[in-house]
């Protein structure tokens, strides 16, 4: 990414938070917190939705033996819905 399109980055707190709540369903726990033990279902249910979110940013996924994953960018950053 170029130094000048670094500067108009903006975040959307909207899309943030709603990424982060629907994330946070993954496991919630009763007192507002959040379980993923490793290698269980619910947290490859966690790993599957980031992987969705960062193909639909356009992104590859590279994953290790550990199942850890990573994005890595193809295109630009998908650019904040709000103007």
């Amino acid at each position: 990414m170029k130094a000048a399109d670094q500067a108009n980055l903006r975040i959307d707190s909207d899309r943030l938070w709603s990424s982060l709540m629907a994330l946070a369903e993954i496991g919630g726990t009763a007192k507002g917190g959040v379980c993923r033990i490793a290698l269980t279902d619910l947290d490859r249910q966690g790993r599957d939705l980031f992987v969705r979110w960062a193909k639909a940013a356009g992104c590859t996924i590279r994953s290790t033996s550990w199942a850890a994953c990573s994005p890595a960018a193809r295109a630009a950053i998908r650019p904040s819905r709000r103007s």
